[in-house]
């Protein structure tokens, strides 16, 4: 700064110099002026005064050129390893932005999969089970269906025996009837040269033994003991079917 006020200073003595030249008083036909002596000497004193001082200034500054040149290198240096260095942070920044979203993207991409692998697994499990139930519900039916085929041939078949224990009842009982009629009234058996209807004397029993028939009325009877009970037996059946 002062080295430059120095020359700065120079340089406007220089004009004013050149100024007093150019005030000269021209002599007619000679290339020579009349100047002010004590102007010029008072200028040429002052920029012999600040001659040595540019100088100085001057030699100072090229002296210095070499430390200015490394200054002014190792401040470009340095600002080329803080762009380095911020270009390097950045990129870090970048890199591990980009690392942090292909973290992201995989940790996604694995809970998607497991999503996908927990949802087909319930859809399968569902599924064994939906036909595990129609399996079981299936049997079931098929075991009603045949239990109940089983319950209603058993039902039927037992209605059938009951139907022919009820008629051999009736039978039965209608042949008894015919012969106690026969015993009470032995007259209206005789046609046109029969004898009436009597038991063998070998399986008859005794005249004045009464018994109780299926119609609770007690009565004398000639009929073999074998076929009172086998009476008595479908009369108790007959109730019962008719109860």
């Amino acid at each position: 700064m002062k080295g430059a006020l120095a020359i700065n200073t120079l340089f406007k003595l220089l004009d004013r110099l050149e100024s007093v030249v150019m005030d000269g008083i021209p002599i007619p036909l000679m290339p020579y002026s009349l100047i002010n002596q004590e102007k010029l000497i008072l200028l040429l004193d002052k920029i012999q005064a600040s001659v040595p001082e540019a100088v100085q200034e001057a030699d100072q500054v090229l002296d210095r050129r070499d430390e200015i040149v490394q200054d002014a290198q190792r401040e470009a240096q340095q600002i080329l390893m803080e762009a380095k260095r911020q270009a390097d942070l950045m990129l870090s920044e970048s890199e591990l932005m980009k690392a942090v979203h292909m973290e992201a993207e995989r940790v996604r991409q694995q809970v998607m999969a497991e999503l996908g692998a927990a949802r087909n697994k319930t859809i399968e499990e569902t599924d064994a089970l939906r036909l595990e139930a129609n399996n079981e519900a299936r049997a079931i039916r098929e075991n009603a269906d045949q239990y109940a085929e089983l319950v209603f041939k058993t039902v039927l078949g037992q209605l059938g025996e009951f139907q022919n224990l009820g008629q051999n009842a009736q039978k039965q009982l209608k042949q008894i009837r015919t012969a106690m009629m026969q015993n009470q009234n032995p007259a209206s058996t005789i046609r046109s040269g029969e004898a009436p209807l009597q038991a063998p004397p070998s399986k008859g029993l005794k005249q004045d033994k009464k018994r109780k028939t299926g119609f609770g009325i007690k009565r004398t009877s000639t009929l073999p003991p074998d076929m009172l009970s086998e009476a008595a037996a479908s009369s108790s059946s007959s109730d019962a079917l008719s109860v």
